[in-house]
């Protein structure tokens, strides 16, 4: 895998995780106007943080497109798993989650899988 395309599928698998981000932030501030349909307000969907979130899954996919045109799949999609990798650290960064060690060594292990996958 070039350089250039190792940026670009680190870039689109940050950009599906900011996504996911932001979308829990929008939740966290909006559900209640969401749901039940007595409290429905149009104006939630025209919040920063879900404007935010379609634009970083529009970006994402065209990356990816993209990708799936330069790549092997059976390269390019194991390469997905770094979102995880990325919610995790998100997850005690952004939303101040404890993190077991559990998680971390599976972390350790996504990132093992994804050498040992580049290489090949």
């Amino acid at each position: 895998m070039k350089l250039t395309d190792l940026i670009l599928v680190v870039f689109t698998t940050m950009l599906l995780t900011a996504n996911q981000v932001l979308l829990k932030l929008w939740m966290g501030k909006y559900a209640e106007q969401i749901t039940p349909l007595s409290n429905f307000r149009v104006s939630v969907f025209f919040k920063p943080e879900l404007i935010f979130c379609g634009l970083a899954f529009v970006v994402a996919g065209g990356i990816w497109v993209t990708m799936l045109k330069r790549l092997d799949f059976s390269l390019l999609y194991p390469m997905i798993s770094m979102s995880y990798i990325f919610g995790l650290i998100a997850a005690k960064v952004v939303f101040h989650e404890q993190v077991s060690i559990v998680r971390w060594l599976g972390v350790v292990v996504i990132i093992v899988g994804l050498v040992l996958i580049s290489r090949t």
